[in-house]
């Protein structure tokens, strides 16, 4: 009996640890799909501008 209680113990705390663990994880989760969002967003960004570049870039020798 009281191995058995010593087990319950046990699986208890390293339950609350991988509660924990799964926590902090899911945090640094959330954390990287906020800079992937805010990445692509600066992507997004940097392609329009880039476009505008060629086009206008091309618009001047046209010109010429």
């Amino acid at each position: 009996m009281q191995h058995l209680r010593a087990r319950i113990d046990e699986l208890t705390t390293a339950n609350e640890h991988l509660r924990q663990e799964n926590s902090a994880v899911s945090t640094e989760r959330d954390q990287y799909k906020q800079q992937t969002s805010v990445a692509e967003g600066d992507l997004i960004a940097v392609r329009a501008s880039l476009r505008r570049m060629i086009r206008d870039h091309t618009d001047q020798m046209d010109a010429q």
